[in-house]
């Protein structure tokens, strides 16, 4: 239930974006197309990070 609930929360900020994009009072403002592309590129770049990151974890658990 818990992963459902992690996996639901990157379906709410993908449609948070948007929202903000797309729908947004200050979508054309300079500082608001700053903050989502600063918000997308760190989502993307912690993304990228993970993946290339995936294969070299050890499988022993830290206590």
């Amino acid at each position: 239930m818990v992963a459902g609930i992690h996996l639901l929360s990157y379906l709410g900020w993908a449609v948070a974006v948007l929202h903000g994009i797309g729908i947004g009072t200050d979508a054309a403002t300079p500082w608001s197309l700053w903050l989502n592309l600063g918000c997308l590129g760190a989502v993307f770049a912690s993304f990228g990070y993970r993946l290339l990151r995936q294969g070299t974890q050890s499988t022993e658990s830290v206590r």
